[in-house]
């Protein structure tokens, strides 16, 4: 017959039978009332091998009979049971395949896979998997290569037969389907003992497997192994069990049922179909009228097909909806009335929605408006979830557009729908506007309000809105609290939180396993680690979602000691298996520690576990290499991907440039396929990192060149770079640009711009920028102070230092290397001397040799330099300031003391550079340089200014007073 493989081959079956399908196991009871011998050993297989004839009329009685697929099984199908009976190896090879080529000339074949010494189960510790794949891999072979339509597994004994033959399909990569029956006879457990759902869990994971079936069982137990196999898995369920007699495993022979008439038989069928199966039939002792009567049955049963396309919707999943579409359009075709089209168009909706089949349900949505099939109060909110689920915001507003001229606008489940759908695209705006029109409200309501505000980013907000809630009498759901509590996580506000939490007590609601994972990521981003380390504890069931959220918190807060605590829980104690989202978290903590080693533990784990084919995983890896120092393995890794997305080139280009590699970091942007504004800014600010600003000023201008608009990102870069340059006039186009567009003047690009401009010596628009900022952290203090001290106005400094005192901003290290720099620079020793002191007394920092130098500069400037010598102490900085001094009495001599003493010391004076920006070109001078095409024009330059300055103003003897 040639079936196809895969999901289609079922699928085929389903569609030609009009959504369902009626088997027959085998043909044991016809063969032998029209003459076979069964009780001969081995007669299955001579059966197909020497009376085809018989297998011919067989299977026309069971087609007559209206049995959809047929099975002709080889009981005794093992090559060693063959070779046990006196048949060489060879011959039962030939015989084998020569049955199957046979039985696939008249029909569907399916390979019986289970000798009948099997079917107790129990094998005892001698046997595993590894010996049960050697037992069976030839016979598989040669199934597999004979023209064989599919091979049945059935009457499979226990879990490690059903892993061993799963297996073997997959290392022999067998291209034909198969599917797997179990057979119980307490209704919960196959012959060994072994759980029916852990067996079927166990063959599902196949992917040659199309199909999972109950065979051999008393009907009376089929209904619950249907709903027990149907948890662990969405493909089709077959049931074939026995009508006319049941196999005693103990005896080992076949026995009359007892109590299950034929009759009754087919009464069970109807709540086998209801409970999810797909396929109805018997097995080998089944006669053409127990499959008459069930076929007749279906064919009487027009109400059939909307309880299957209901069934498969309400699973959720791709297999399943293949089913239920195939169903539906065998309805369709059948052109049946008088049933409730809505009904089963508003199924498919669903079942594809909880598919994340979102496109589909909604052409499913325009077929039902094409075909005029009336919309009811269940199918807008259902198309609607669809819409706000894949963010489909213009389809969305056409299907409101529709609900309200169909009626629906007081609807309060569809207006429901709508606030849903705005708010999961970001319309909180218009979602509000909905919410206050609407006559009628319930929790639902608010909830679906709250959560809107928290998605995009509202907080305050969805937190204002909940009390409001409450005030209106309306007490939170799980939900509710859910999405509140995620707005207090956002907002850090450990106090609000509690006040929010106590709600959950008030509303008479427990504490579930989402809300667990909601609330320890709040306590964590509230600070409260304690709380969050209690409440995870507590926890009894600890799902992958709690514990990927206090890992990444742990990681996020630096607290990497614990993260690694909770990823080795997971893995030594039974916990559930980490995912990809576990994994990021796992490399960022290894990146974090520097630590390559754990970071190749954690690369191999991806491997292992096939999770290297998230473009996000692949990133975190390069990221991890290049941090850890290991460039040639990012190298590799980033070769390897066979997906590489921008995000990609940009972690590999930010490795470069932090390892200092700009070479390579180039050459790697100008072979990107193509690149977005990331990648721009990170090569920018790459740059500026490695003080190659006039290379990153130039990128910038190529950047505007190719029409890509900067962002916030972008110009703090390039602010940087150009105070650096101290390029004023591209100091004022930078600033003219971020008005001109509109760029986002948040507290980090205002105190990159008054930085910019204090240092091109602008420090009025350095004011300027900074009086307008509404927000000052330490770092705009810290630029504003600096500004001052450019311009030698040591007062202003120090007045602002004061001010930022009494705003009650936290100080660290830099702020008072400005502020004693302006004090240096203005002349002011008491107040410089007096703030010195109070960095250790009254702020608790400690001087740096930074701040020791400020100081001596300061002292040697104010002429006090017996008061500078006593500070120097033995510092790289403190031996340059005294350098400094003694060149500016012209002291040569001391000068050359200083610096053979620095030397013999192994301290290295940096060389001093200045720029200076002449008709937009920027040039820029380092001491001893002696390369700048104009240099012999400037230094005659300068020795005229030197004559000069020196006639007017004569250096004094500073020196001679120590």
């Amino acid at each position: 017959m040639g079936l196809k493989s895969g999901s289609t081959f079922l699928g085929d079956f389903l569609r030609q039978c009009g959504g369902y399908a009626v088997i027959d196991g085998g043909l044991g009871t016809e063969l032998e009332r029209h003459g076979a011998d069964l009780n001969d050993p081995l007669w299955s297989a001579k059966c197909l091998v020497s009376s085809s004839h018989l297998i011919r009329r067989v299977h026309l009685d069971y087609l007559e009979a209206g049995a959809s697929i047929i099975i002709s099984s080889s009981y005794q199908a093992t090559l060693q049971g063959f070779e046990a009976k006196g048949i060489s190896r060879e011959e039962g090879e030939a015989l084998l395949k020569r049955s199957v080529e046979i039985a696939s000339s008249v029909g569907s074949y399916g390979a019986y896979l289970a000798d009948g010494s099997e079917y107790s189960g129990i094998y005892g510790d001698a046997v595993t998997v590894k010996t049960l794949k050697d037992f069976h891999r030839r016979r598989v072979q040669v199934l597999a290569n004979s023209g064989a339509d599919l091979i049945a597994f059935e009457t499979t004994p226990n879990k490690i037969e059903a892993q061993a033959y799963a297996e073997l399909l997959e290392e022999e990569a067998v291209s034909i389907p198969a599917w797997f029956s179990f057979s119980s006879k307490d209704g919960t457990n196959v012959a060994s003992g072994d759980s029916i759902a852990e067996c079927a869990s166990i063959v599902d994971s196949c992917n040659q497997v199309v199909g999972i079936g109950i065979n051999c069982t008393s009907p009376r137990y089929i209904e619950g192994l249907i709903q027990s196999i149907r948890k662990v898995t969405s493909k089709p369920i077959l049931v074939y069990p026995n009508s006319g007699e049941t196999y005693d495993g103990e005896k080992k022979e076949w026995v009359a049922s007892r109590g299950v008439a034929e009759e009754d038989f087919v009464s069970y069928v109807d709540k086998w179909c209801d409970a999810g199966a797909s396929f109805i039939g018997g097995c080998c002792r089944t006669t053409p009228n127990t499959i008459r009567a069930i076929s007749k049955g279906f064919n009487q049963d027009p109400g059939f097909l909307g309880k299957l396309i209901a069934k498969c919707s309400e699973l959720g999943s791709y297999n399943s909806m293949e089913y239920a579409q195939i169903a539906f359009d065998s309805f369709c075709s059948s052109n049946e009335e008088g049933y409730d089209n809505t009904y089963k168009f508003n199924s498919l909706i669903k079942g594809y929605s909880l598919a994340g089949l979102f496109y589909d349900a909604v052409l499913i949505y325009v077929r039902m408006v094409v075909e005029c099939v009336e919309p009811d109060g269940y199918t807008f909110p259902l198309i609607l979830s669809a819409c706000a689920k894949d963010g489909r915001f213009c389809t969305g507003i056409q299907v409101m557009g529709l609900a309200l001229k169909w009626g629906f606008g007081d609807d309060v489940f569809v207006l429901n729908s709508g606030i849903h759908l705005y708010g999961e695209c970001g319309e909180v705006g218009k979602a509000r506007k909905v919410f206050d029109k609407m006559s009628e409200r319930n929790l639902v309501s608010w909830t679906c309000l709250i959560c809107g505000y928290a998605k995009s980013e509202k907080a305050e907000e969805a937190v204002s809105l909940f009390f409001e809630m409450i005030e209106e009498g309306v007490m939170p759901n799980s939900v509710t609290m859910v999405c509140v509590i995620s707005a207090c996580a956002e907002l850090g506000d450990l106090g609000l939180a509690e006040r929010v939490c106590g709600y959950i007590g008030k509303a008479g609601l427990k504490v579930n396993s989402v809300m667990v994972n909601a609330l320890v990521d709040m306590y964590m981003k509230c600070g409260s680690m304690d709380k969050a380390k209690m409440l995870f504890e507590e926890c009894s069931d600890r799902n992958l979602v709690l514990y990927n959220s206090i890992l990444s918190n742990y990681v996020r807060n630096g607290m990497i000691r614990e993260a690694l605590e909770v990823l080795g829980e997971m893995l030594s104690c039974g916990g559930p298996r980490p995912d990809r989202v576990t994994l990021l978290s796992s490399i960022s903590a290894s990146t974090e520690m520097a630590d390559v080693f754990l970071g190749k533990q954690c690369h191999a784990y991806v491997l292992r576990n096939g999770l290297e084919n998230w473009d996000s995983i692949g990133n975190a890896i390069i990221d991890m290499y290049m941090k850890c120092g290991s460039q040639e393995w990012a190298c590799r890794i980033f070769d390897q991907m066979s997906n590489k997305t921008v995000v990609s080139w940009n972690s590999l280009i930010a490795g470069f440039l932090r390892n200092g590699d700009v070479e390579a970091a180039c050459r790697t942007f100008n072979e990107m396929p193509e690149s977005d504004l990331v990648s721009w800014n990170t090569m920018i600010g790459g740059l500026v990192q490695q003080s190659m600003f006039e290379d990153a000023i130039h990128l910038f201008r190529v950047m505007q060149n190719e029409g890509i608009k900067a962002d916030r990102v972008t110009m703090v870069s390039v602010a940087s770079a150009c105070g650096y340059l101290g390029a004023n006039d591209l100091a004022k186009w930078i600033y003219n640009y971020i008005e001109k567009y509109e760029i986002c003047l948040d507290m980090q690009l205002s105190t990159a711009l008054v930085d910019m401009f204090a240092r091109c010596g602008d420090s009025a628009s350095a004011m300027k920028v900074f009086n307008k900022m509404k927000e000052r952290d330490v770092s705009a203090w810290t630029a504003a102070i600096g500004a001052m001290a450019m311009e030698g106005n040591g007062k202003q400094a120090v007045e602002l230092f004061y001010e930022m005192l009494r705003e009650g901003v936290e100080l660290d290290q830099v702020v008072f290397v400005a502020v004693l720099t302006a004090c240096s620079h203005g002349g002011l020793v008491g107040e410089g001397m007096e703030i010195f002191a109070s960095m250790k007394e009254i702020h608790g920092i400690s001087p740096q040799i930074v701040h020791y130098g400020c100081i001596v500069d300061m002292l040697g400037r104010a002429g006090l330099l017996k008061e500078a010598v006593n500070i120097i102490k033995n510092k790289a900085g403190i031996h340059v300031l005294l350098s400094n001094i003694y060149a500016l009495g012209g002291k040569w001599t001391d000068v050359a003391k200083v610096r053979m003493s620095m030397k013999e010391r192994g301290i290295k004076k940096n060389p001093g550079s200045s720029s200076i920006e002449v008709n937009g070109n920027i040039h820029e001078f380092t001491s001893g340089d002696e390369f700048h095409p104009e240099h012999t024009h400037i230094c005659l330059m300068l020795d005229e200014m030197n004559c000069r300055i020196n006639s007017l103003y004569p250096i004094p003897e500073l020196l001679e007073r120590i």
